[in-house]
């Protein structure tokens, strides 16, 4: 196990988590122009938790083996 990749994907899912629930995409009306620029932040945040998900699935499946 790689503690640097552990700790990165860690940081990953955090930081992901967190601006996912500071984006509130769901206040606005699908035909606001908000709407799509925080459902673009939110889809983004989401790419960085499951990233930060998939680094500290193989660090600890590597672990295990």
């Amino acid at each position: 196990m790689n503690i640097n990749f552990f700790l990165i994907g860690s940081l990953f899912l955090i930081l992901g988590i967190f601006f996912m629930t500071r984006s509130k995409f769901y206040k606005y009306k699908p035909d606001d122009m908000l709407f799509a620029a925080t459902l673009k932040a939110f889809l983004g945040a989401a790419l960085i938790a499951l990233v930060g998900v998939m680094i500290l699935f193989n660090e600890i499946k590597k672990m295990i083996h």
